[in-house]
């Protein structure tokens, strides 16, 4: 679904340029529903359908220890996003 022209404009030239920062929050979003789905064993979210390197992990670790590292660089990336969002918005 796209936003409406006015929407969009009004994100892209009135919000962002004046406050770049704000983008480390929508990262942050990010990363957080990817964690949410890690933490809930959502399959989508650590299961990658042709890849060899990402499935050779996954079966050489096991889902739940794999799962665990792959959290833990998350809350790792989550920890620098923040850190990044309120160092920068001085």
């Amino acid at each position: 679904m796209d936003l409406p022209p006015a929407c969009s404009n009004m994100f892209q030239s009135v919000l962002l340029p004046d406050n770049p920062h704000y983008g480390y929050l929508i990262a942050a979003a990010v990363l957080l529903v990817w964690l949410v789905g890690i933490i809930r064993g959502w399959k989508w979210t650590y299961s990658r359908p042709g890849s060899y390197r990402g499935n050779f992990l996954l079966n050489l670790l096991g889902p739940k220890t794999y799962r665990f590292f792959l959290g833990a660089i998350l809350v790792l990336m989550l920890i620098l996003v923040f850190y990044l969002f309120f160092t920068t918005g001085r």
